[in-house]
C-alpha cells in the first residue's frame, strides 16, 4: 500500500471520530439507520462487519466489504418489524475495472403504518401515515491484497403526517483480511452526519456509532468465530433502573450501592458470534 495513504486514512478516521462524539445517544433521530434489515446480519447480532465474501447485503452495511465479486448483484430484503412496522431495501452492486472500485446503490425504507390524528382538544383529524427512507451510495477500493477501505453517503428523509425532516450522513470503514490465516479485522464509523431540515426549532442528533469486529475461520473445522464491539464511542452502557428496589445494610443502615466494574461496562459493547460453514466458501449464516 502507498506509504502516504495510511497516515492520511488514520488522520481522517481520528478527525471524523472527534467530530461525531456529540452525535451519540439513544435519543437520536432517524432510527432507520440503526436497523439491520438484512436477514443474515440480523441473525448474527446486527453488527456483522468483519466478513468479506460475495454477499452484497454485508457490503451495504460496511462499505469496506464491497468487492468485485458483488458486481451485477441485486439484493432485496423485507422485514416485518414490531407493531405493524415494515422495513425493506433494494440494492445493486457494480465493479469498475478501470479504477478497481466497487460501487453499490441502495434505497431503504421504513413504514410505521397509519395513525389516528387528533387536535389539541381531542377532536379527530383523520388518519395519517409516517415513515422514513434512505438513499445510499457506497464505494470501496482495495489498497493492496490485505487492506480495503470504503464509504457510504446517505440522504435520509423522515415524514410524520405534514411534518418532514431530512439529513445527510456518512459511513467510513476499513477491513484487514489475511485469507491464509482465516483472519479478518474491521473498524467502522457509522452515521456521521447532520440534520439539514428539522421537525422543530431544535436540531436532533443522528445515531452515530463506532464499531470494531474480528472474525476467525478455522482451517480444518467448519466453524467461524467472531467478536463484534459496538457503541465504542461510549465507555459506560450500563443502565440504572430508577424503579429498582433499594437495599439497606442492616448493620449500618446505609444504602448498598451496586458497583459497576470495568468488565460490566465493556461487556455491554461486545457481541460474540459463532457460525457453521457448510462448504469451503459458504456458511449457513
Amino acid at each position: 500500500m502507498n506509504s502516504t495513504i495510511r497516515p492520511f486514512a488514520f488522520v481522517l478516521l481520528c478527525s471524523l471520530s472527534s467530530l461525531a462524539q456529540a452525535q451519540s445517544g439513544s435519543n437520536a433521530a432517524f432510527q432507520l439507520l440503526t436497523i439491520p434489515s438484512s436477514a443474515r446480519s440480523s441473525s448474527l447480532g446486527g453488527n456483522y462487519i468483519a466478513v468479506r465474501d460475495a454477499d452484497l447485503n454485508l457490503g451495504i452495511f460496511n462499505p469496506a466489504l464491497l468487492n468485485k465479486e458483488m458486481t451485477k448483484q441485486v439484493a432485496l430484503s423485507y422485514l416485518p418489524y414490531f407493531a405493524g412496522t415494515n422495513v425493506g431495501y433494494v440494492s445493486y452492486g457494480h465493479h469498475l475495472d478501470s479504477c478497481n472500485v466497487t460501487l453499490a446503490g441502495t434505497v431503504q425504507y421504513m413504514s410505521y403504518g397509519s395513525f389516528d390524528g387528533a387536535d389539541e382538544v381531542g377532536n379527530s383529524t383523520g388518519q395519517f401515515n409516517a415513515g422514513e427512507f434512505v438513499v445510499q451510495v457506497g464505494a470501496s477500493k482495495a489498497l493492496d491484497s490485505l487492506f480495503s477501505v470504503g464509504a457510504n453517503l446517505k440522504f435520509v428523509n423522515s415524514n410524520l403526517s405534514t411534518y418532514n425532516s431530512t439529513a445527510w450522513a456518512v459511513d467510513v470503514g476499513g477491513v484487514f483480511e489475511k485469507k491464509s490465516l482465516g483472519l479478518s479485522v474491521a473498524a467502522m464509523l457509522r452515521n456521521i452526519g447532520y440534520q439539514s431540515s428539522r421537525f422543530t426549532n431544535e436540531r436532533e442528533k443522528l445515531p452515530f456509532e463506532a464499531m470494531l469486529g474480528v472474525t476467525y475461520r478455522f482451517k480444518h473445522a467448519p466453524f467461524r468465530l467472531g467478536l463484534m464491539f459496538e457503541n465504542l464511542q461510549k465507555w459506560d452502557l450500563t443502565f440504572n433502573d430508577p424503579n429498582a428496589r433499594v437495599e439497606i445494610d442492616p448493620t449500618t443502615g446505609e444504602v448498598i450501592e451496586k458497583k459497576v466494574t470495568t468488565w460490566n461496562k465493556r461487556s455491554c459493547t461486545s457481541c460474540p458470534v459463532w457460525k457453521c460453514c457448510l462448504g469451503r466458501t459458504s456458511c449457513c449464516a
